[in-house]
């Protein structure tokens, strides 16, 4: 269905502030705060700014106007940097500047890319692109109904990021640094440092110092780790158990003792109970391969889940509810690790090692994975995060001449410590509600963006009517 409105070339519709970038090279760049933009977003932050408020960037040159692997235009917000990269576009006010980067998104612009080498907007092209132009009015309606949509999803997208930190940051504090240890300690020996064991090594003690300092600022934690440990001395059941209720320490004990294996832990001092492992010792570990892309048997109308790394590439979340590629169950027959079941943990095999997923649909993988489909002891939740919390030592030992990969064999070579039961479930449990929180989070996201990019060429176009506006 055609456009309702005017077609207008951008120059009718935009001002133009091109004059005003200013590239930096990296080597002059001063850190700060601001936003330092380029052709595809912010490329660093820097001391100052040149642009302050509301503008349209698009893309003036690179592969990505071709490959659009991400948006051409966006809306830069507040104090920032432009280099001469990206175009800088106004409209006759905020919610015109915010129309005007939603219609370039449904613009034809292809035609006014120039390059053969490296693609490139000329300015006088950049005047010439034709943009549906409703009346003012119409324009702020779809800018603010879009908006909802971007805000939402925004919203979403920062609550996911939260919740992964909330987890990871616990994940850290209770089995790498071991804090609820060091606390317990502490309290056997009266907040006092002199008390500790005589066979800690300065290694233990400065933590020991550190997490001292961290309860003195916590008099309310304090008290209650002074209260159970009271309660349990003096076999005090149904104190002891009323404290525990909101007491994770009872989870963790109280000494460490020293491994075999310096690298592990902290000097190689582990919490004393909890086990030295390896990878293939507790993982079940699996590894996929792609069906072949030029037999359409293995392909054409599947609605079977198949990922590659290049799914998780430019993901701000660690879920896993879709994948760009299906395959047909002949495709599947092809796969000997077949298909993986829900809450499998993926880790990318190969360049770029280490990006990791946890998936909520069945799923089957390529050869870019390694995947961890089930444990002895360890849930997925901490799985992931154990992964996420070793990833430096995993890179370091990724081997390949050509591309960084890590093999089965090597992986599953690598140490790990195994908690106490009670501390691994006291864990997942918390992780487990932050991620369900999550993977509704990202279908919310899912939906909303399939909604918008339905409804956005519509409403630009007229064939839907903004609810509530008349047309001029």
């Amino acid at each position: 269905m055609g456009n309702k409105y005017p077609l207008l070339p951008l120059a009718d519709l935009v001002t133009i502030h091109d004059t005003k970038r200013k590239p930096i090279t990296k080597s002059k760049r001063i850190s700060g705060i601001y936003p330092y933009y380029g052709a595809s977003g912010i490329t660093d932050y820097v001391e100052s700014y040149v642009f302050d408020g509301l503008y349209v960037l698009l893309a003036e040159d690179g592969d990505n106007l071709r490959t659009r692997n991400t948006p051409i235009a966006f809306t830069a917000k507040g104090k920032f940097w432009v280099n001469n990269h990206a175009h800088v576009l106004k409209g006759i006010d905020d919610l015109d500047t915010q129309y005007i980067c939603y219609a370039l998104q449904c613009a034809e612009i292809d035609s006014y890319i120039s390059g053969s080498t490296r693609p490139k907007i000329t300015q006088g092209d950049l005047k010439k692109i034709p943009v549906t132009a409703p009346p003012l009015k119409i324009r702020h309606q779809i800018a603010r109904l879009i908006n909802d949509f971007d805000q939402k999803i925004e919203l979403n997208k920062q609550t996911n990021q939260t919740l992964e930190q909330m987890a990871q940051t616990l994940f850290k504090s209770w089995f790498v640094d071991f804090d609820p240890v060091f606390d317990n300690a502490l309290v056997k020996a009266e907040f006092n440092l002199e008390n500790l064991p005589s066979t800690w090594p300065a290694a233990l003690v400065q933590r020991a110092t550190s997490r001292l300092q961290v309860l003195q600022h916590n008099p309310t934690l304090q008290a209650k780790l002074t209260q159970h440990n009271l309660a349990v001395t003096q076999h005090n059941t149904a104190l002891a158990q009323t404290s525990q209720a909101e007491n994770t320490h009872q989870h963790f004990p109280s000494e460490f003792e020293l491994t075999d294996e310096p690298s592990i832990g902290i000097n190689g001092w582990i919490p004393k109970g909890w086990e030295l492992s390896n990878t293939d010792n507790e993982f079940q570990i699996k590894g996929g391969s792609t069906p072949s892309t030029t037999n359409p048997d293995f392909w054409d109308g599947g609605d079977i889940h198949w990922t590659s790394p290049k799914d998780l590439s430019g993901n701000n979340t660690k879920i896993m509810i879709d994948t760009s590629r299906k395959i047909t169950e002949a495709g599947l027959a092809k796969i000997t690790s077949g298909l993986l079941p829900v809450d499998t943990v993926l880790m990318s095999s190969r360049a770029p090692v280490g990006y990791l997923a946890l998936a909520k649909v069945p799923v089957a993988i390529n050869q870019g994975y390694i995947a961890i489909t089930d444990a002895k002891t360890l849930s997925s939740e901490y799985t992931i995060q154990w992964l996420d919390s070793v990833m430096d030592e995993i890179k370091s030992i990724s081997g390949g001449t050509t591309f960084a990969e890590i093999s089965k064999k090597t992986f599953k070579s690598i140490q790990i410590i195994i908690p106490q039961k009670g501390a691994v479930d006291a864990y997942t449990q918390i992780a487990k509600a932050n991620y369900q929180r999550i993977t509704a989070n990202v279908q919310e996201i899912k939906t909303l963006t399939e909604t918008r990019d339905y409804l956005l060429p519509k409403l630009i176009s007229g064939e839907i009517n903004v609810c509530g506006i008349e047309h001029e």
